[in-house]
C-alpha cells in the first residue's frame, strides 16, 4: 500500500459553519485569486498562491444562498430574499445592488454585455452589468411540484441557455 503524504499550502476560513438546509457555495478561481462566500454575508477575495486575504466585504443582514461568480470586474452573489450583489474585484466595495422578486439559488453568470440572473419563482433577468438595472425577463410557470433548486444559466456567444423546472429548455439572445 503506497502512502501519500500530501503538504495543505494554505486553508482560510470563510464563515461558520454549514447548518442543514444552508446553501453550499463554491469558491471560484479567477486569475492569481480565489473569490469565497459565506451564508453569512462575507465575500473575500484570496490570494491563490499564498491564502492571504486581499479583501473581506461583509454585507449585514443578509443570507448568501448563491454565488460566487466572477467577471467584468464583478464579484457577484445572490441571496434569500432575492438581491443580486456585485461588488468590485478591486477592493470589495458594492457596486451595485438589483432586487428581483424571489430567492436567488444559482450563482448569476457574467455573460457578453448582461448579468444573468435566475429566482427561484420560474424567472430568468438580465441586467446591466453596471448599475445592475433590470434589461429583461424571462419566466415559465412553475408546476405544482418542484424541488428547491436551481442550475445557473450558461451564456455561449451572447445566448442565454437556461432549462426550468416543468422540463423547458429555453435559448435567448442576451440583449
Amino acid at each position: 500500500r503506497n502512502q501519500l503524504d500530501i503538504d495543505r499550502n494554505w486553508r482560510i476560513n470563510l464563515g461558520g459553519s454549514i447548518d442543514e438546509g444552508d446553501a453550499i457555495l463554491s469558491p471560484v478561481l479567477s486569475g492569481a485569486h480565489v473569490y469565497g462566500a459565506s451564508t453569512d454575508g462575507r465575500i473575500e477575495k484570496i490570494d491563490a498562491s499564498s491564502g492571504r486575504r486581499v479583501w473581506r466585504t461583509n454585507i449585514d443582514d443578509v443570507t448568501i444562498t448563491a454565488g460566487v461568480s466572477v467577471g467584468s470586474g464583478l464579484v457577484l452573489a445572490g441571496t434569500d430574499q432575492g438581491v443580486v450583489y456585485a461588488v468590485s474585484v478591486e477592493d470589495g466595495s458594492v457596486d451595485w445592488q438589483s432586487t428581483l422578486s424571489s430567492e436567488i439559488l444559482a450563482s448569476p453568470v457574467v455573460g457578453d454585455s448582461m448579468v444573468i440572473a435566475r429566482s427561484i419563482d420560474g424567472k430568468v433577468y438580465g441586467l446591466e452589468p453596471y448599475g445592475g438595472e433590470v434589461s429583461w425577463t424571462i419566466s415559465r410557470q412553475l408546476p405544482a411540484l418542484t424541488l428547491r433548486g436551481e442550475s445557473k444559466p450558461l451564456v455561449v456567444q451572447g445566448i442565454v441557455i437556461t432549462g426550468f423546472p416543468d422540463g423547458t429548455l429555453a435559448a435567448v439572445e442576451e440583449s
